[in-house]
């Protein structure tokens, strides 16, 4: 019998592994989860998890919980649970499915902590912890199956918070950053954000016929786009954007965009860390979009430095479930 690993723990596994491959139906009923001294001698077995928060999170699918104790807790669930919506990322290591995975933190986690999660599955990078930072990755859900997830799982809890985020959700992240400044820009101030147009992530231009003669690449991909403004914003990583050779890549990329009729924004560390220099980035956006800066909520300060909190991980107490989520640790 499988043992289901659920909530944060199962958040590990999926950003451990690179695919999530579907547990076979077995036509059985659920069993009983083993007890709580019997996972724990299975997991002390297995390296993958030595760097694993504690408590693991297990649920028991037949809705009968153990005794928990320190370093296993059970949860039951009332969501229809079926062998398609689990995963397999590792040889007998069976866990909730990305949506499922998504669908159970929504029940705890704060929603703008749970957005930035949404980016990440819905992405092409994943959080990890040795060493810290990002890897890439293929996404492991989408916009489209969470939304049909939430739609068949209407009372279920976890659902309706789940539901009122999807409006806010980007595909094709390539990184944190990518996903924190997006949602910066383009969420509505009641959330925190500029309330800016939604820009695109990661948008494909191709030069076509008559932009070739300005380049020699077949393609950009675009952090930030807003295809009717023909407005790209660029982040510049210190540790992606160092050295003279990269520089010079950097500056033909910007010539050549240009040429296509695209204007370039370039976002510095600072830019985005710092509020008085994002105020200033802020001011470029708009009057690139067109877009009057108008506060309609008497403490949108207040709101933009929470969402800066769970975008960019500023402020947030390592060992909480937030932090865990925005660095895997």
């Amino acid at each position: 019998m499988k043992i289901v690993f659920c909530k944060h723990t199962a958040l590990f596994l999926l950003r451990l592994s690179s695919t999530q491959a579907p547990v076979p139906a077995s036509g059985q009923r659920y069993a009983p989860v083993p007890s709580a001294p019997l996972i724990a001698s299975r997991v002390r077995e297995n390296p993958l998890f030595d760097q694993c928060p504690r408590p693991l999170h297990v649920l028991a699918l037949d809705h009968r919980r153990p005794r928990p104790t320190d370093e296993i807790v059970f949860h039951t669930w009332s969501a229809r649970i079926t062998p398609r919506r689990l995963a397999e990322p590792f040889e007998g290591l069976c866990c909730l499915g990305p949506e499922l995975t998504l669908l159970h933190l929504a029940t705890s986690l704060h929603p703008l902590a749970l957005l930035m999660l949404a980016h990440e599955l819905c992405g092409r990078y994943r959080i990890c912890q040795d060493p810290p930072g990002f890897f890439e990755a293929e996404p492991l859900t989408s916009t489209r199956r969470l939304s049909a997830l939430v739609e068949a799982s209407a009372g279920v809890p976890g659902a309706k918070p789940l539901r009122t985020l999807l409006p806010y959700l980007s595909e094709n992240a390539r990184s944190p950053m990518e996903s924190a400044v997006a949602l910066m820009v383009g969420l509505p101030q009641r959330l925190g954000g500029l309330g800016l147009p939604r820009p695109t992530l990661n948008q494909r231009i191709s030069p076509g016929r008559r932009g070739r003669a300005a380049t020699s690449a077949h393609f950009y991909d675009c952090d930030l786009f807003w295809p009717q403004a023909r407005l790209a914003l660029e982040y510049d990583s210190d540790l992606c954007h160092t050295g003279a050779d990269r520089l010079n890549s950097d500056a033909a990329r910007r010539t050549a965009l240009l040429a296509l009729g695209i204007t370039v924004v370039t976002a510095t560390r600072d830019q985005i860390y710092r509020p008085r220099q994002f105020r200033q980035l802020e001011t470029t956006l708009r009057r690139q979009l067109g877009v009057r800066r108008q506060v309609r909520c008497a403490d949108f300060e207040r709101r933009q430095e929470k969402l800066r909190r769970y975008a960019l991980g500023t402020g947030l107490r390592p060992g909480t479930p937030e932090h865990f989520v925005r660095f895997g640790r």
